[in-house]
């Protein structure tokens, strides 16, 4: 409807309420509620004005709706607190936004803040801008618990320019003109998605995005592009990504100031950094190409004469592809070319001194009579030999016995030791300690067994990798009712299944080819215990 010209009341409790000119703007400021109009929180969304209406557009009440709430002026003042439910998307589409100091915007759905005029600047946290974002609108302003928050639109051909911030929700930059940064939005959890039409993007030293916590920087990058994310953490450490897997695709990127599933790295020549890498698709074609940077205060025990990229799986290991070195000394940046392999951490030591590994596993099996460690290692480094220690009560701690180990070994090795002793019988609890020759050493365990009530229980996961379908080998003694989940990386739990196990050897199958490709956790719980295995879909 057009602004009425009576203030003659309309109660309006239902359905959608559009207010927009009959002509492309409206003659002057629009002040809502409009008089003669009461309005029910009930009703299910609310525009007011459209793309060409420049006339300013006020909010003097309280406004509550149970749907979407779309908003175009010059000018947008929101003198009072606006709060849409229901998931609903709130829009502001402004060339100014102004918000009483103490109001708020509220909705668990999306919230837009873009210019009406595409060629409008946008300036965030004190940056320079038209369109201005200040802090306090991102720490008072909009409250937590917006699903996104958009800043621009795929039309918008303006600069944007950004300040240190935090983020409290995810955001999402729209532009086809440049992005500065000239400071450091800080991350924490959230993700920041960067639309892949903007033109360029200015950062540096003192100026990225800051990943200090789970969130990611997320852009397509189409097929033979090169795109740097501009992160880092404590210090500037940016990832340049050419896309040669033969289509376009989402990379999200963030950096640790640490080398993650490692125990020891007293004796490595490395770079004190982690960068999680993810893509969407699977790795196609001629892979990706990465190129690294660090800093100099980052390296450990070095210098790096010869700097290999190493990839975490289940275990560290050399990333597939070849690597060139930037020049200089120290160096500081590395080219790795042609990896095909799948995604998350990555991390850069010295060839001489490759990363120690976590073991691949360690696991325990009841026999008839005795109880059967058995272990997995994929690489050593400075390794002198394995102790294996038993409790009954998980606090107490007596030697078994010591295993030798390989020193220095890039090939899967695999150990076990026998426990034959009565105790091996009742409910036991081990443990191993990986011991290095300069006495550093890593705990494993402990591990728990009931062999009377356990009797025997076996698990093979077969293939491993594989593109999402799974076969499980169980061996039992005893007739069960075994729980399955899985769990992403993050910790969340993306499957659970029971499966019925006969006596004997059965075979079942997992389908999980609807998870996109990356490292998850297998847990089968049976009567005696859990046991866990590390799965990878390619």
């Amino acid at each position: 409807c057009d602004v009425p010209a009576t203030s003659s009341s309309i109660y309006i409790g239902a359905g959608k309420l559009v207010i927009q000119p009959s002509s492309t703007s409206f003659p002057s400021t629009v002040s809502h509620p409009i008089p003669g109009f009461t309005i029910s929180s009930s009703i299910g969304g609310l525009t007011i004005g459209k793309p060409t209406n420049t006339a300013n557009v006020t909010f003097a009440n309280a406004t509550t709706v149970n749907g979407p709430i779309t908003v175009y002026g010059g000018t947008v003042a929101l003198n009072e607190n606006i709060s849409s439910s229901a998931n609903s998307t709130i829009s502001l589409y402004a060339n100014t936004l102004t918000i009483a100091s103490d109001k708020t915007i509220t909705s668990n759905g999306q919230l837009i803040i873009s210019p009406q005029n595409t060629s409008t600047t946008i300036g965030i946290a004190g940056a320079s801008g038209t369109l201005a974002l200040p802090l306090n609108y991102f720490t008072t302003n909009f409250t937590d618990g917006f699903s996104n928050i958009q800043i621009g639109r795929n039309e918008h051909t303006a600069a944007i320019s950004l300040n240190t911030f935090t983020l409290s929700d995810n955001m999402t930059l729209l532009t086809s003109g440049s992005l500065t940064l000239g400071g450091k939005p800080v991350l924490g959890s959230n993700n920041v998605n960067l639309g892949s039409a903007i033109s360029s993007i200015s950062s540096g030293e003192n100026y990225y995005f800051q990943t200090n916590g789970t969130g990611e920087v997320i852009r397509n990058v189409s097929h033979a592009s090169t795109l740097q994310f501009p992160i880092g953490n404590s210090s500037y450490n940016p990832v340049s990504i050419k896309n040669n897997s033969g289509s376009a695709d989402n990379f999200s990127v963030r950096v640790l100031d640490v080398i993650e599933n490692n125990p020891n790295l007293s004796a490595i020549k490395h770079v004190n950094r982690t960068w999680d890498i993810g893509k969407t698709n699977n790795n196609a074609g001629a892979g990706i190409d990465i190129t690294f940077n660090w800093n100099a205060g980052e390296i450990v025990n070095g210098p790096l004469s010869n700097p290999t990229l190493n990839h975490y799986g289940t275990y560290w290991e050399t990333a597939i592809g070849s690597g060139t070195a930037g020049a200089g000394s120290p160096i500081l940046s590395l080219t790795h070319t042609g990896y095909t392999g799948t995604f998350s951490p990555f991390a850069i030591s010295d060839a001489s001194t490759p990363l120690p590994v976590s073991l691949a596993f360690f696991n325990l099996k009841c026999n008839e009579d005795n109880v059967e460690l058995y272990w997995q290692t994929a690489s050593e480094h400075n390794s002198s030999h394995f102790a294996v220690e038993r409790s009954v009560d998980g606090i107490e701690w007596e030697k078994l016995g010591e295993v030798a180990a390989a020193g220095n070994s890039t090939s899967i090795l695999n150990y076990s030791f026998i426990d034959v002793s009565l105790l091996a019988r009742t409910t036991s609890y081990y443990r191993l300690i990986q011991i290095d020759f300069d006495g550093e050493n890593e705990t494993y365990g402990p591990l728990s067994s009931t062999c009377e009530a356990i009797n025997a229980f076996e698990l093979v996961v077969s293939p491993n990798p594989s593109a999402g379908k799974f076969s499980l080998k169980i061996d039992t003694k005893r007739s069960q009712e075994i729980g399955v989940k899985i769990y992403h990386t993050s910790g969340k739990e993306v499957a659970n299944e029971i499966i019925s196990a006969a006596e004997g050897t059965s075979l079942h199958y997992l389908n999980m080819e609807y998870l996109a490709a990356g490292i998850y956790t297998l847990c089968v719980q049976h009567e005696g215990g859990i046991i866990s295995r590390k799965i990878v879909i390619l």
